[in-house]
């Protein structure tokens, strides 16, 4: 809240805009700035060109448009077409976090695309650096949200790379991904899967294609 001084004007008289403006404008800036980001994300959803399924990334590094389209073609490579359309399209979406100062409202408009995508279809694979995979984990939710790795890993990875909470796995380090290291791609990023609780067909196909990007990714 504000803090105020001097006489307070008469609730939308001539003199009370000013007043209101000059303690409250940021405040409505800010609101603006999240409405816009949630209006803007809807329509990219609506206009969102047909994928078999959404590849994220949430964290502090920038990939390059030539990187993202490489690596969605290389796991395109590794699916099916799941809506059997001609096409097998993955699509990487990248949300990069600055934290630095001045940038607070660009970065919770990150934050509220990056909720947004866990409501989205066909959008399974999760890549956060440390600093988001411990945001993400730092609820009662997790394992509501996030499959446990032993439910999708072919093979169990290294217990170095696992990361555990309660006990049980839901992440695993990309740090020596064979492909990441390859493609040049930074490996500094975790890979989680978020878990499919829809009875449909296609959200079925979308995670199960989903699960093999995730072995290829951890190898």
């Amino acid at each position: 809240m504000a803090e105020v001084y001097g006489v307070k004007p008469k609730m939308f008289t001539r003199e009370w805009w000013p007043y209101f403006w000059m303690y409250y404008k940021w405040h409505v800036i800010g609101i603006l700035f999240v409405i816009f980001a949630v209006v803007f994300t809807a329509a990219q959803c609506a206009t969102r060109p047909k994928i078999d399924l959404a590849m994220t990334y949430a964290g502090h590094h920038t990939f390059t448009d030539e990187q993202a389209a490489a690596f969605c073609a290389d796991m395109g490579e590794v699916i099916e077409d799941i809506d059997k359309d001609g096409h097998k399209n993955v699509d990487f979406q990248r949300y990069v976090f600055t934290d630095r100062p001045g940038s607070e409202e660009y970065d919770h408009a990150m934050q509220t695309k990056l909720n947004m995508e866990f409501y989205n279809e066909r959008s399974y694979i999760f890549l956060p650096d440390e600093q988001l995979l411990a945001f993400l984990t730092n609820n009662k939710y997790y394992d509501d949200v996030y499959a446990r790795v032993e439910d999708w890993a072919e093979v169990m990875p290294d217990e170095s790379r696992l990361v555990r909470i309660g006990g049980n796995a839901y992440a695993v380090s990309l740090a020596d991904s064979e492909y990441l290291k390859t493609a040049g791609m930074d490996s500094k990023m975790y890979i989680m899967m978020k878990k499919n609780t829809k009875d449909d067909e296609l959200e079925k196909a979308a995670y199960r294609e989903s699960v093999k990007i995730a072995n290829k990714l951890i190898k």
